[in-house]
């Protein structure tokens, strides 16, 4: 069948890819600022990650295939075709057992490899706990989205997948608000920065023309000790939320670089040129299974059923993002650069610099890649690339 051909097709090419980059991870040599015993580990704990990758992404083309070959056909005798409701459900049941196998490895990934990488700090009770939270709003949240998704399919005829972009984009910014004050609440608590350390930022952060409604600091090293800080919401909802195990590990004027970069994309504009590069591909994917809709539902064994084209964008709609993903993360690493020049600008080049090599040391993380690989899945350029244009910046 063609829809397995090609999502077999995506997953050898990007195997290909993932082995690259372990070669080149293997016959790379310390030229960096790590010490040797550093450089040594960060190379096994890379390896792992895209040996695990790839069986990851192994494991779901399997699955993808028994659905397609067998599952479908099981299932859908239980199910009415042209019920929102039943069709609703066949597409939750998809995500669950997916989610229900795939949660082994990286159970396993994450309470064994990462524990020993010095990496999680979660307990298996901690773990389940996520996990039963996270299939919870995967039922309520997805389950919502899915229906809407679903009617608008049943309803346009051949101009479905119009509404379905119009649909999932709104949902996409609605997800900017919701998830830092309503999402990430569930899974952590947000404290308030106090002290000196918010005073510098409320600071800096009126330098740069940015209003948010607090600055926080979020209790991540109860599962994880990588090092993290972002952005969240949109409007009057933004949020600065600093990892506390970021704030334990860096200068308060590395802190403030972090903080400047991430700022830099604020007064370029970044974020909203992505959303709407995003959206972008998120229309020609949709346009694209709108205009083979009608193949794509006899690929399925879902013939009449209102879910077949959406199965074919979940399916086959990953194979869509990674031919225009040269393109979009070409333009996301433009972005960092530039961003960084901004933390440099608005602080020092060697706070800047020095974050990025705490960064890069907490969180274990290689300083190059294979310049394919880089090429087709890096949002960010390699820290050494980043570090060398910092240096030869006149800043």
């Amino acid at each position: 069948m063609l829809i397995i051909s090609i999502i077999s097709v995506i997953f050898v090419i990007e195997t290909i890819l993932k082995l690259l980059e372990i070669n080149h991870i293997k016959t790379k040599t310390n030229k960096g600022f790590l010490s040797d015993e550093q450089f040594i580990e960060f190379k096994n704990i890379a390896i792992v990650e895209h040996k695990f990758s790839i069986l990851n992404n192994f494991l779901a083309l399997i699955l993808n295939c028994v659905f397609i070959l067998v599952l479908f056909n099981v299932l859908k005798v239980h199910f009415e075709p042209n019920s929102l409701l039943d069709n609703t459900i066949l597409v939750l049941l998809y995500f669950i057992i997916n989610s229900c196998i795939l949660t082994c490895l990286d159970y396993y990934k994450t309470m064994v490899v990462d524990t020993k990488h010095g990496f999680n700090k979660k307990t298996p009770k901690m773990y389940f706990k996520d996990l039963l939270k996270s299939l919870i709003l995967l039922v309520i949240i997805g389950g919502a989205l899915v229906y809407i998704l679903l009617f608008a399919i049943a309803k346009l005829g051949e101009f479905w997948w119009i509404g379905g972009f119009v649909i999932l984009f709104i949902f996409s910014l609605l997800a900017m608000v919701i998830y830092p004050n309503f999402i990430v609440p569930l899974f952590n608590k947000l404290s308030p920065v106090e002290g000196e350390l918010r005073d510098d930022i409320a600071k800096l952060l009126d330098e740069c023309g940015f209003k948010s409604n607090g600055v926080f600091s979020m209790d991540a090293s109860k599962n994880d000790t990588r090092l993290n800080a972002y952005f969240a919401g949109m409007f009057g909802a933004k949020k600065v939320v600093l990892y506390d195990t970021l704030i334990n590990a860096m200068s308060k004027d590395e802190l403030l670089a972090v903080l400047a970069h991430e700022l830099g994309h604020f007064k370029h504009k970044d974020i909203l040129k992505m959303l709407f590069i995003s959206g972008l591909n998120l229309l020609i994917t949709f346009a694209f299974f709108g205009y083979f809709s009608s193949f794509f539902e006899n690929q399925f064994n879902l013939e009449g059923f209102v879910s077949s084209p959406l199965f074919a964008f979940i399916m086959v709609g990953s194979a869509i993002s990674f031919i225009l993903s040269p393109i979009l993360n070409s333009i996301s690493r433009k972005n960092e650069f530039s961003a960084d020049k901004h933390g440099a600008i608005k602080t020092s080049k060697n706070d800047m610099i020095s974050a990025l090599k705490v960064l890069a040391i907490h969180n274990k993380a290689l300083l190059d890649h294979n310049a394919i690989y880089e090429m087709i899945y890096k949002t960010h350029p390699s820290l050494s690339r980043r570090i060398s244009v910092l240096n030869d910046s006149h800043i």
